[in-house]
Order: structure tokens, then C-alpha cells, then sequence
């Protein structure tokens, strides 16, 4: 199901010409250019530098793919951090328990939020500084811990025509995967999809259900848009998605009658699956490929995927080269506001047991944020 454990060690993505051929800046490209993109984005990504905030226990395992995608760590960060691996504090990496001051200090091209970050600590003023200084940011989880943590720090008040929380770009972005691109024609042919159903997992260590969730919201934004309503169950129901764990599973409706499931879960190895299902069958996209399969159960199209390239490493890697060198500033950003506001509805769901409203709790959020 999960398409493998948390990443193992391999080469450098920047040493790997596969892995370039489903970078953001080589999508459609012909194999003739590659050599020629090859070169460009190691001259654009020369002198590129990272900061990274992580879990303490991934914290190594986050600055080798940083170093691999060709970025030097200049600082790693944990709310532990005396629980960070000794070979990352034993070497020239700084480690850092105060994120907002070593952002403003270090000046990264690139800093990966890859944990829950301290409250407030990336609130629209220090957004703008970054933004300021150059530094472009990615994250694997929800900002400030989701809707109403992002209103309070400002992020959904609206500043110079656009919103602060769009200079978050999630990543790993299943939409940008090279099995969900590969499967974009296939997409369009399948047509209309009565319901989809998406699943994600992801372990504590790497961003637990904080980054599962929001995974799994933008997926189904990507293909059905904001659902009218969602009712959803945790094992351990919260307040802030930060505060999630176990398992939660929602129900999405949307206002066309179509529907959704979402199934997220810190208890397994990184991994999601999207399934389709509709008048011309059922297509299942995956890390490893896709598969579409007629009403009659006959194969219709199929595709695989890389192991190297497809993995959390790899596409990891790989955004992480698309932001250093330039290429993600052209990609169409996170719908926030949807994603958010869909999270905070099936937080609540999964509290009070009733359907909850993702629009109703948008027009609050952002309202208090302005």
C-alpha cells in the first residue's frame, strides 16, 4: 500500500539525470533538452543554502536530502533540539531551537518546514522579511498548526493584493508527483469521477498527520475542488491539526453530489493512494504509477514510476531543486484557504460529531485575520 518505507539512502538527486527528467523545470521537455536543463539548474543553484526546522529524530535523515539536492544546510532546527542526531550538531550545521531569529540571521535561499513550527514564530511580519531577504519557503505540514493558528499570525490578511500564507509551497505535492503527472491525460479522458477517495500516511518523524492531512485536502481540491460539507472521525481527537495523531478518516460532500473519503495515518510508512471511480471505471493513482480499469475490469492504460524518483526522497529532492534554482516560482500555488478550511472542518467534525461546514468556518478565519 505505502509504496515502500521512509526514504534509504541514495545518490545525490543532482547525479541522477532520471530524477531531473520529472523535476518541475523538465516536465514536457524533450529528452534532447535534458543535458541543456541539466546544466542550468546547477549554475542556478550554485551557492544555494537551506534552513531547516524538522522533527529531532529526522532531523540527519532531512539535511542529507537537503546536501543531496545540492543545497549547503546552514542550520537545522527541532523543538528538541538536543535530541537532533550527534553527526548533524558534530558538523559544520548549525543547530537552533529559536526559528525566527535564525532565519532573519542566516538569510537561507531556501528554508523546509518539515515539523510543526513554534507559535507565532512564522507570523506575516517575518513572511515578508523572508520574502525581503530572498529565502523561499516550503512546507510539509499545515502553517502555524492550521486555520484559526494561521488567522492569529496574520497569514489570511490580505497584504499587497495576495495573502502572506501563499508564500508557503507544500511539499511533497501529490499534483506534482511524477505518477500524477504521467496520469494527466489519463485524467481528462477518465472524465467525470462520482467519488474519490484518498489516502495518506505519514510517521510522526516526518510531519505525522500535520502533513497527512493537508497532503490528502489538497489532492482532492486538485481533482473536485472545496467540498459543501465534511464529517469525519479520529482516535484521537484535537483542536489543532499539530496536536492530531493515531488515525482520522472524513467524509466530504460536495455541493454537485459527488463525494470524497479521506484516510490519513501517522501509523505506517510514507504513502498515499488516490482512487477514482466513475462511469469509465476506476483509476488508482500511486508513488509507484497508476492504473485505470474499465466497468468490465479490463486494463485501459497504465503507468509506472521510478522507485528512485518516486520515493519521499525523490520528490522531495526534487522540489527542493525546483526552489533553489527558481523553477517552482511558476507553478500555480496551494489553494490555503481551501485546504485549511477543509482541515479545521473535519477537526471540529471529528469533535462534536456533525457535518461542518469548510466555507462557514473560512468566512470566520479569514475574517478575524483581516
Amino acid at each position: 500500500m505505502h509504496d515502500g518505507p521512509c526514504p534509504k539512502k541514495q545518490p545525490p538527486a543532482r547525479d541522477r539525470l532520471a530524477a531531473l527528467r520529472t523535476s518541475y523545470l523538465v516536465q514536457g521537455i524533450g529528452r534532447s533538452l535534458l543535458s541543456r536543463v541539466r546544466s542550468d539548474i546547477l549554475v542556478r543553484m550554485e551557492g544555494s543554502t537551506g534552513v531547516i526546522w524538522s522533527d529531532a529524530r529526522s532531523a540527519g535523515r532531512i539535511a542529507s536530502i537537503v546536501r543531496d539536492a545540492g543545497l549547503r544546510v546552514l542550520a537545522c532546527g527541532a523543538a528538541r533540539p538536543g535530541e537532533i542526531d550527534p553527526s548533524v550538531s558534530e558538523s559544520d550545521i548549525k543547530v537552533f531551537d529559536d526559528l525566527r531569529a535564525t532565519l532573519l540571521s542566516e538569510k537561507p535561499t531556501v528554508f523546509l518546514l518539515a515539523a510543526p513550527s513554534p507559535d507565532r514564530s512564522l507570523d506575516a511580519r517575518t513572511l515578508g522579511d523572508l520574502r525581503s531577504a530572498g529565502t523561499r519557503v516550503l512546507t510539509c505540514v499545515a502553517p502555524s498548526g492550521g486555520m484559526m493558528g494561521a488567522s492569529e499570525a496574520g497569514l489570511l490578511a490580505e497584504s499587497g493584493g495576495a495573502l502572506p500564507v501563499s508564500a508557503f509551497r507544500l511539499v511533497p505535492r501529490i499534483r506534482r508527483h511524477p505518477a500524477f503527472v504521467r496520469a494527466e491525460d489519463v485524467l481528462e479522458a477518465f472524465g467525470r469521477a462520482d467519488v474519490v477517495t484518498v489516502e495518506a500516511f505519514c510517521p510522526p518523524a516526518w510531519g505525522g498527520l500535520s502533513a497527512a492531512l493537508p497532503l490528502a485536502i489538497d489532492a482532492v481540491l486538485t481533482v473536485f475542488g472545496t467540498p459543501e460539507l465534511a464529517d469525519a472521525a479520529a482516535t484521537t481527537p484535537a483542536k489543532k491539526l499539530d496536536e492530531l495523531s493515531g488515525t482520522l478518516a472524513a467524509l466530504l460532500r460536495f455541493p454537485d453530489g459527488r463525494a470524497g473519503q479521506i484516510s490519513v495515518s501517522d501509523r505506517g510508512a510514507w504513502g498515499w493512494r488516490i482512487t477514482l471511480a466513475g462511469n469509465e471505471g476506476r483509476l488508482t493513482i500511486r508513488p509507484s504509477g497508476f492504473d485505470w480499469l474499465g466497468p468490465d475490469g479490463a486494463k485501459r492504460d497504465d503507468s509506472r514510476v521510478d522507485p528512485g524518483i518516486g520515493s519521499h526522497e525523490g520528490v522531495l529532492g526534487a522540489a527542493l531543486q525546483a526552489a533553489a534554482s527558481g523553477a517552482m516560482s511558476g507553478e500555480p500555488g496551494v489553494d490555503w484557504i481551501g485546504v485549511l478550511s477543509t482541515a479545521e472542518a473535519v477537526l471540529l467534525s471529528s469533535r462534536t460529531g456533525q457535518s461542518e461546514s469548510p466555507a462557514t468556518l473560512a468566512r470566520a478565519s479569514v475574517g478575524a485575520g483581516i
